[in-house]
């Protein structure tokens, strides 16, 4: 219980702190980057508030549908990242329209899977409220669920690369910022890894 009730504590904590992120991100919206950190860290919000509710719900239904909630900042915040870090580390020319559109869209095939997933199981082949689990729900992964989690964490690695190497050779700053950034993608990489280990 009291893992349970620090768990969530954690969960309002990070998504008032995000909150706050998006917020200042918009009032600097003109700076370059600043739209790209705001929308992963309101994606980020949307994500932490889902998993307040799994984590509240009761029944399996209520249970499932925040969980489907919470995917829509668990699909969108690896996306948005990779964008914040190219334009961040001064990749711009690769953030066209067709890119950004290709990775929005393929984030979009996924949240579809999981809210259809009911009549298909391609990326949860069960699914059952367990208060007794930290996240409150028990899932077994499909075939989906794999193909997303490759897709997230190379976005994820693939942003993290660029900030690591512009914090090496960025003006002290620069490295800062970049720094800071890489400490707060951290904390998914932390809580995503071992969960998704878990399901092998």
């Amino acid at each position: 219980m009291l893992v349970e009730g620090a768990y969530i504590v954690g969960l309002v904590l990070a998504c008032l702190l995000t909150l706050w992120i998006a917020y200042r991100a918009w009032l600097n919206r003109e700076t370059a980057g600043a739209t790209a950190l705001g929308a992963t860290a309101l994606l980020s919000a949307i994500w932490a508030g889902g998993q307040i509710g799994v984590s509240l719900a009761t029944g399996d239904v209520a249970t499932l549908r925040w969980h489907q909630f919470s995917y829509i900042g668990i699909v969108w915040t690896p996306v948005a990242f990779a964008v914040l870090a190219l334009s961040y580390t001064g990749y711009n020319r690769y953030l066209t329209r067709r890119v950004v559109a290709s990775l929005v869209a393929a984030g979009g095939v996924f949240l579809a899977l999981i809210w259809t997933n009911p009549a298909h199981h391609l990326y949860w082949t069960d699914t059952t409220a367990k208060p007794t689990v930290l996240h409150g729900i028990s899932i077994s992964p499909g075939p989906a669920f794999w193909l997303f989690v490759l897709f997230s964490y190379a976005l994820l690695l693939v942003g993290s690369a660029l900030l690591v190497r512009y914090a090496l050779t960025a003006p002290d700053l620069y490295r800062v910022q970049t720094n800071a950034l890489l400490l707060a993608v951290a904390a998914p990489w932390a809580a995503n890894i071992p969960s998704s280990l878990q399901l092998v």
